[in-house]
């Protein structure tokens, strides 16, 4: 058998489909509004999609053309049953079933799923789009300005052909440069990196440098009093009194080091008390500002400390290199980001979010339900995806009965993985944390201002006493990880990868799903490669049966065949899949969930087997 010819023909075929089926997405009208710079891509998706769906009757159809000129070309050496030409020929006729089961198996498993998921982040531009422009429109009234001018700006990037997200653009860009202009805290040069940066902050370059190197912060009791000795031998009373009543805050008072840590403590507040009647007025402002601040962090008031040192970073640039204004606005800002985020790190995510509409519900120990349903999720891009920002997160708990009691909204949330270490048993129970799970989704409902104080924005109370609402955040009694296979749920099952349906079935019910129609779904794909290796073989018996003389001349009509051809052929595919999949439900039915793939394996092999030994048994009556 010449296997050039059969790949000749096959290969032909393949491409001409192709081209056909992204002309085709072009042409055929499509359902979704779309963003007029994304119509061009999304149809030539729309052509790939349509391409994968077509594909095995594709390729069958150019093998069952190859085959039948090249059978038909050597048809020698077959005058009986199961002769050593037509093992041979089943040799072959496998290699190349196998190839083209590869080829399927790859557009169905990785390219179907992407082509989906990208078309489905397109369709979902034009609300995506709406949405940043109702943000923009409503913090403009506001007067925010800088966070205004972000949102107007990724809409405007989503849909620059927009006039309205144009104008705001320009009318947010003129307010932000007006008011800090008028506030006079910042300069020309600092305006320009808020409207490009959308930190609304001055970064004065060097200050991070300074902050990591100088500044790392100790935990043990010892490496605490050693950082306390070093900062009064440097007469920095500030660090010597925080890293002292830090440390013994932590010990037990019979510590062999406590009676040195107080001693240094009490001293350096001493010092620190003297200091506030010494120096030029100016000086005595900044340090009774500097008092102010050490004092709220030294009470816990994070965010009262944070903007405190914040203020005077930003006063000016010498002010903001202070070694002390540097340590404790560092210090402060790390303790309540355990708390709040801030919100201007929504703006600038990625133009693309990785999921949309996510919901999964999670039972609690007293039989109440929590529902969770989430518009949008976008990857940060740091520390391999363990922070996430949740794009309209609306709660809502149901009692055991199914009332609904309580439920929240939260237009945006900032996830991140906790390692459950830090739990003890009691906060474990108390959460819902079983044993096993090593990390948790953590979700932070509030959010601040990075340089204006008194802008706190807290979850909407949809009804009721919403716990999440109240405590600020909520702590999913769940592994991080199911957390990424909820994202591809979203999509739907069809678009999941076959590891994350294996990976999901257990957990299905778990989250409110039905755990039948991913097992039901994973056991169609499992098999499915064989299924495409038996509908090959029984391409390759017809092939045998309808092969073309090489007596024969061929005739350039016969082309128009070949479209007809892969119809009746994608016709049979459909309802041999269809017969595939009843097949599986049925083998489930009467197996049960944990044996259905060993059964329907054993099923599919005898069939394979049979096919096998039909296409052995084919004969020419003609051999010579």
């Amino acid at each position: 058998m010449k296997v050039k010819k059969v790949t000749l023909v096959t290969v032909s075929f393949f491409i001409f489909s192709l081209v056909c089926c992204i002309v085709l997405g072009f042409v055929l009208p499509y359902v979704p509004v779309l963003i007029s710079s994304t119509s061009g891509m999304y149809r030539f998706l729309y052509g790939l999609r349509i391409f994968c769906s077509v594909m095995p009757a594709v390729l069958e159809t150019g093998f069952l053309i190859g085959w039948s000129l090249d059978f038909g070309a050597h048809p020698d050496g077959s005058l009986l049953r199961f002769s050593p030409a037509m093992f041979s020929r089943y040799k072959k006729v496998i290699t190349g079933s196998l190839a083209a089961v590869f080829i399927i198996s790859m557009a169905v498993e990785v390219a179907l799923p992407g082509i989906n998921g990208l078309m489905n982040r397109y369709s979902l531009l034009p609300s995506l789009h709406k949405e940043y422009l109702n943000f923009a429109e409503g913090l403009y009234s506001q007067g925010r300005y800088s966070l205004s001018y972000e949102f107007a700006k990724m809409a405007y990037e989503i849909d620059s052909s927009d006039g309205e997200c144009a104008e705001l653009l320009d009318k947010a860009e003129v307010a932000c440069r007006q008011f800090y202009q008028e506030e006079k805290t910042v300069d020309a040069a600092g305006i320009a990196r808020i409207l490009s940066s959308g930190k609304g902050e001055v970064d004065y370059g060097y200050k991070q440098k300074i902050v990591h190197s100088s500044y790392d912060e100790p935990f043990t009791t010892f490496s605490l009093l050693k950082k306390a000795r070093e900062c009064a031998a440097m007469e920095d009373w500030f660090g010597a009194h925080y890293y002292s009543q830090t440390a013994l805050s932590a010990i037990s008072p019979r510590d062999i080091n406590c009676a040195e840590l107080k001693h240094i403590s009490a001293d350096a507040w001493n010092h620190i008390s003297q200091a506030k009647k010494a120096g030029t007025t100016d000086e005595q402002k900044i340090f009774a500002q500097k008092l102010s601040g050490y004092n709220a962090l030294m009470e816990q008031d994070n965010l009262k400390a944070y903007y405190i040192f914040k203020t005077l970073s930003l006063s000016s640039k010498k002010i903001s290199l202070d070694p002390d204004v540097v340590r404790y606005l560092e210090i402060a800002e790390e303790r309540l980001q355990n708390q709040y985020f801030f919100t201007d790190e929504t703006v600038n995510l990625q133009g693309f979010e990785s999921a949309g509409n996510i919901y999964f519900k999670i039972t609690g120990q007293d039989g109440g339900v929590t529902v969770y349903f989430i518009k949008g999720v976008t990857n940060a891009g740091t520390k391999n995806g363990l922070i996430q920002y949740l794009r309209g997160l609306s709660v809502y708990t149901l009692d055991f009965e199914g009332n609904y009691i309580s439920g929240s909204y939260t237009p945006y949330a900032k996830m991140t993985a906790v390692s459950t270490e830090l739990f003890d048993d009691e906060l474990k129970k108390e959460f819902g944390i079983e044993d096993g799970i090593k990390y948790v989704p953590y979700i932070l409902l509030n959010s601040v201002d990075r340089n204006r104080e008194g802008e706190i924005h807290t979850p909407q109370v949809l009804k009721g006493d919403s716990p999440s609402a109240n405590d600020g955040f909520i702590i999913l009694p769940v592994e991080f990880t199911d957390f990424s296979l909820l994202k591809s749920v979203s999509g739907g099952v069809e678009s999941m990868g076959l590891q994350e349906v294996y990976r999901f079935v257990p957990k299905a019910e778990k989250y409110g799903f039905v755990e039948e129609v991913f097992r039901q779904t994973l056991v169609n794909r499992l098999l499915y490669p064989l299924f495409m290796l038996i509908c090959m073989v029984c391409v390759g018996i017809g092939a045998w049966h309808g092969r073309i003389s090489a007596d024969g001349v061929f005739k350039f009509k016969w082309i128009i065949v070949f479209p007809l051809l892969s119809f009746v052929l994608l016709c049979a595919y459909y309802l041999s899949h269809f017969v595939f999949r009843m097949i599986n439900y049925s083998l489930m039915s009467i197996c049960g969930q944990t044996s259905v793939v060993f059964a329907g394996l054993f099923l599919y092999l005898v069939i394979f087997f049979g096919v096998s030994v039909m296409f052995l048994a084919c004969k020419n009556s003609m051999s010579r």
